[in-house]
């Protein structure tokens, strides 16, 4: 007779009941979680930190050469006889 109570009052579609739902908002939020995470890294990216005298030197390394005449490139050292 139990088994005939519990039929009857499991009548209901899963989606009805609380513990299908309460079991998938847990990987639901993590998905959730993780794609806002991807859209703030996305929208606010890291800069590259660098000291004053590197970024002077970067840039000063970026300018193009002044034509003088002279070449950038080492002279070739003499060998000996």
């Amino acid at each position: 007779m139990t088994n005939i109570n519990k039929q009857q009052l499991d009548t209901e579609p899963w989606y009805k009941q609380f513990w299908p739902w309460f079991i998938m908002a847990l990987p639901m939020a993590a998905v959730i979680a993780s794609i806002s995470t991807l859209v703030i890294a996305i929208k606010n990216p890291d800069y590259l930190v660098i000291k004053k005298s590197e970024q002077q030197s970067i840039s000063a390394e970026m300018r193009p050469a002044k034509k003088t005449g002279l070449s950038t490139a080492s002279p070739k050292p003499e060998q000996p006889d």
